[in-house]
């Protein structure tokens, strides 16, 4: 890999200090370090920006957390590979869910949805099931439990629904 430039490490680095709000942050030894190194594995600059970016779309890392904590730093976001590829995940992710449903041209769309038909009962006490909960404040089992309807006397069945 070649060496990583001067203004590659200099554009993170200014787009760290603006999305993360440290304008007074210095570029030190530690962050070029850890921004060089992950350009030398193969990142672009972009995807360095789109972890960045993904640190700040996460509350966590923006300090709603248990320790009401900010964890912005650029060490933390470039620390490793992982770090980095977790970051641009959160990025991924936090985009797709605010994106817009996109329009396929062309194509209208779907009909609604016929509406759930509700059955209607011939009996409303026990719903043509033909039989009712005997005891129902009792949540134990008892074999007479079960009775059949009063008001239909379990001839409303459902069988010839079905």
């Amino acid at each position: 890999m070649r060496k990583p430039e001067t203004s590659q490490i200099a554009e993170v680095f200014e787009h760290w200090q603006r999305v993360m709000n440290h304008p007074r942050a210095k570029l030190d030894a530690s962050r070029r370090r850890v921004i060089a190194a992950r350009l030398k594995e193969g990142y672009t600059v972009e995807q360095i920006k789109a972890a960045i970016d993904g640190c700040k779309a996460s509350d966590f890392h923006q300090g709603k957390n248990d320790a009401g904590a900010v964890y912005d730093g650029l060490t933390l976001i470039c620390r490793n590979a992982e770090k980095l590829d977790f970051f641009i995940t959160l990025n991924n992710s936090k985009r797709s869910r605010n994106r817009e449903p996109r329009q396929t041209a062309g194509r209208s769309a779907p009909p609604p949805a016929e509406p759930v038909k509700v059955p209607e009962f011939e009996c409303p006490r026990c719903m043509d099931i033909g039989t009712i909960d005997a005891c129902p404040e009792d949540s134990g089992y008892r074999p007479d439990r079960w009775q059949p309807c009063p008001d239909c006397n379990g001839t409303n069945r459902l069988r010839d629904r079905l």
